[in-house]
């Protein structure tokens, strides 16, 4: 199965450099127009399934997407949901900086990041098990697609960044998975 990993849109606490964690929160413009340029780059793609988190900056994304390929199953999975940084949700970047060294360098409460490229990967297992020669998108979070690449494509891809509805694309077979692309632009993906 080929598996597209897409960032959702931005949002503002994207713009704010904020930990969004499992805050709900929603789509901006720029987040919105961005839905809108992947969701056009990717509408000649052959897709057999699109699948996203259930918070609403990720499914947002992926009904943009969805709308071009309205014959395509679409539905949330709750194992696609972003990372859960605890009480450091909504924080800046050197209010993590101090947190994590108050902490010897973790985030209190927050949720281990092979945790969620295991519960990730579970959903990735289920869709390989529904469609073991397709294509599938998945739209979720950084958190998410960080963890996933270097829990299955190795330590290289620990604290990537990746932009907002760029792409990654991994290879999901009986014996694993395999990273063969990272924050690619959908344009260059939807001409693939």
């Amino acid at each position: 199965m080929k598996l597209y990993l897409v960032r959702h849109g931005e949002t503002e606490w994207n713009r704010e450099h904020r930990i969004q964690g499992r805050e709900d929160i929603p789509l901006n413009e720029e987040g919105k127009h961005q839905a809108e340029y992947c969701a056009k780059s990717l509408a000649g793609k052959k897709l057999d399934c699109i699948v996203s988190s259930p918070l609403a900056r990720a499914k947002d994304t992926a009904a943009a997407i969805a709308a071009f390929h309205a014959q395509t199953p679409f539905a949330a999975m709750d194992g696609l949901v972003e990372r859960d940084f605890a009480k450091s949700s909504g924080a800046l970047p050197e209010e993590i900086k101090k947190i994590r060294e108050k902490n010897g360098g973790s985030l209190p409460g927050a949720e281990e990041r092979s945790v969620v490229a295991k519960r990730a990967g579970e959903c990735f297992r289920q869709l390989f098990s529904e469609y073991p020669q397709g294509e599938v998108l998945a739209v979720t979070h950084g958190g998410v697609i960080s963890a996933v690449l270097d829990y299955f494509g190795g330590p290289g891809y620990h604290g990537i960044f990746l932009d907002n509805v760029f792409i990654s694309v991994l290879e999901v077979t009986k014996e694993g998975f395999k990273v063969v692309e990272v924050n690619v632009s959908p344009e260059i993906v939807g001409a693939s």
